[in-house]
């Protein structure tokens, strides 16, 4: 794969969220849309009902109009339920790539207690009680310290 495609492909990935967050919002709108004209439609349609009663007219169904409010609140709460999936994405990532200060953590070698993480990546330091010493981080991948 060429460094051009691959470089188009992470400014994509790069988008995603904030169009993943426009497409929720728009899921959002149109269902608050469409619950509120079917409520407004149902009150319209449920008066004219009652006005063909009390003239003497069979009742006409109106009933097809709740639909359209349960449906467009259905929508809006996808929608919604959508943008949190969405900030917790978000959240994690945030987590994920959160630097971490530099200082003495936890061995992840577990070869001694402590080992020197510099910022970026661990290093040949570490300590055992009071006693510093370097140790060569063994081959493999070691995961960035915990916050505290």
């Amino acid at each position: 794969m060429s460094t051009a495609t691959k470089t188009k492909k992470k400014d994509a990935g790069r988008n995603q969220p904030a169009q993943n967050s426009a497409s929720a919002w728009t899921t959002i709108v149109i269902g608050t849309a469409i619950c509120i004209g079917g409520i407004v439609v149902t009150i319209i349609s449920h008066q004219h009902a009652v006005d063909q009663v009390n003239n003497g007219a069979p009742q006409a169904t109106w009933h097809f109009y709740w639909y359209a409010i349960f449906g467009g609140a259905a929508i809006a709460i996808g929608g919604l339920y959508r943008l949190t999936k969405i900030a917790h994405a978000q959240e994690q990532a945030a987590i994920a790539t959160a630097s971490v200060e530099e200082g003495w953590y936890a061995d992840p070698a577990m070869r001694a207690s402590l080992r020197w993480w510099d910022g970026a990546t661990w290093t040949q330091l570490v300590r055992n009680g009071t006693e510093e010493s370097t140790d060569p981080l063994p081959a493999g991948t070691y995961p960035k310290p915990a916050h505290e």
